[in-house]
């Protein structure tokens, strides 16, 4: 929610962020390990319940940015670091920002796939391998 006080399309932000938790909330306890097929870029950012080196990374990004942005908007850095050390910092934690982002994304993508593939299973009509007719010579 940080993000919708930081900035006016802050909204957008949080409004992914909770699709993703609706998105995942639906799986159940198996959150992680249901999804089919993630992408191998996904996989290492979820390995290890995002416990290496891409998942921390995406975390940082996802729960340090927010905080890192408003210490900035509030020159609460300004003391302690350079306006470079500041901007290198921002650079990171976007960078961390946009790989959580994308597998928020396939979440998402992947959750509304399913979703559609569901409803066209229930949609067509069951297979049956009687003849609809008896053949009567």
């Amino acid at each position: 929610m940080l993000w919708t006080l930081l900035y006016k399309w802050g909204y957008f932000i949080s409004a992914v962020e909770w699709m993703v938790f609706v998105c995942t909330h639906s799986l159940g306890a198996k959150w992680k390990t249901a999804q089919s097929n993630p992408p191998s870029w996904v996989q290492i950012v979820m390995a290890q319940g995002f416990k290496t080196p891409a998942g921390v990374f995406a975390i940082c990004g996802l729960h340090g940015l927010p905080v890192w942005l408003y210490g900035m908007n509030e020159h609460l850095w300004s003391p302690f670091m350079s306006h470079h050390s500041q901007m290198a910092v921002t650079g990171i934690l976007v960078s961390g920002r946009a790989l959580c982002m994308g597998v928020e994304v396939w979440f998402i993508t992947s959750h509304i796939k399913d979703l559609l593939a569901e409803h066209d299973q229930k949609r067509s009509p069951p297979q049956s391998t009687e003849p609809m007719m008896e053949d009567t010579d």
